[in-house]
């Protein structure tokens, strides 16, 4: 019974470890870029903020390619958050390819910052 706990941590263990591994940083991605996403994918974002709902967003693949480098908003419900570096880069959260979420809410509903069209 002993064996059997101590093969049970064990494979925990190394299974939980392996969870929250994040990409290595390529060298075209610049420092300031932070990761967002896991150890299943996800992108780098290097954030400079124009105005108190806007900000221009340069996004790196895991690999270190531009997919994007465009200006992005505030949605409407969201528009009373005063974006800073600081707020910005602790609080994205996911990146799917037009909008990126942030962990801050409103009315019951996630900010996010979308793509000015």
């Amino acid at each position: 019974m002993k064996y059997l706990k101590l093969i049970i941590l064990s494979i925990a263990l190394i299974t939980f470890s392996n969870c929250n591994q994040d990409f290595q940083r390529p060298k075209t991605v610049p420092e300031k870029a932070n990761w967002v996403g896991g150890s299943d994918g996800g992108v780098w974002i290097e954030s400079y903020i124009r105005s108190d709902s806007s900000a221009v967003l340069k996004i790196y693949s895991h690999n270190g390619d531009i997919l994007k480098n465009s200006e992005f908003i505030l949605n409407k419900e969201c528009r009373d958050v005063e974006l800073s570096e600081e707020v910005l880069n602790s609080k994205m959260s996911a990146f799917d390819g037009s909008s990126l979420l942030l962990s801050i809410s409103r009315n019951d509903r996630l900010c996010t910052l979308v793509l000015v069209p």
